[in-house]
């Protein structure tokens, strides 16, 4: 075996066991990058910054979520007004709005499940996948009329699935993040010096001295 693995999804860590004779840092980083994973460094050989690498991600979902239910909500009301300019469809309309959101808000969903794919892993970042993509294909071939017609156009619901997806993974974010400072005050806590007493047969004291309880 080139390697043994135990990852710890809870401290986003792995603790890897390998033969440098067969494979190398490199090789394993672009594994777990193609898993949709991202290494951020060997321990002890590179500072991160967890707190601003947690920050950063939660922003950036923060964002696609805005961007995810402000355009379902305007593609929504388009159905009730119907607004068609220039002579388009409302079809083709909600094409337009939705297309660049729909991209920016579904694109990492979409990319880990055709990871999954690839790797012959069947989770559910590709059950999401499918039924995102089904929702927004069936609706650009219901605009179009190929094969299916107007009443399977699912714009608004195609960006408002992997919106909803995000806020789910924004709260588990930060509930892991909670769980795990948690856990790190618990270990802080754990007292690092212990006194060893030597007693005689009759129990009396001879000496004490502080040694390190690691």
């Amino acid at each position: 075996m080139a390697f043994d693995v135990k990852a710890d999804l809870t401290s986003q860590t792995a603790r890897i066991n390998y033969d440098k004779t067969k494979v190398d840092i490199n090789d394993m980083e672009e594994v777990i990058n193609s898993l949709g994973f991202e290494v951020l460094g060997i321990d002890g050989q590179l500072e991160v910054n967890e707190d601003e690498i947690y920050k950063n991600d939660l922003k950036d979902k923060r964002n696609r979520i805005v961007v995810g239910f402000t355009a379902s909500a305007i593609l929504m009301i388009l159905m009730y007004v119907h607004w068609m300019p220039f002579g388009l469809s409302m079809g083709v309309v909600s094409l337009i709005i939705s297309i660049v959101p729909f991209l920016y808000v579904s694109l990492p969903t979409l990319k880990a499940g055709f990871n999954g794919i690839i790797h012959k892993n069947l989770n559910m970042d590709v059950m999401y996948s499918m039924g995102i993509a089904v929702a927004y294909v069936s609706s650009i071939l219901g605009t179009f009329n190929i094969v299916l017609d107007h009443s399977f156009m699912f714009y608004e619901t195609a960006v408002m699935l992997p919106s909803f997806l995000l806020v789910g993974r924004y709260l588990e974010a930060r509930a892991k993040k909670k769980t795990s400072d948690s856990i790190r005050e618990l270990i802080g806590l754990q007292p690092t010096v212990a006194t060893l007493i030597e007693l005689d047969d009759g129990g009396n004291i001879l000496s004490q001295r502080e040694v390190n309880s690691n």
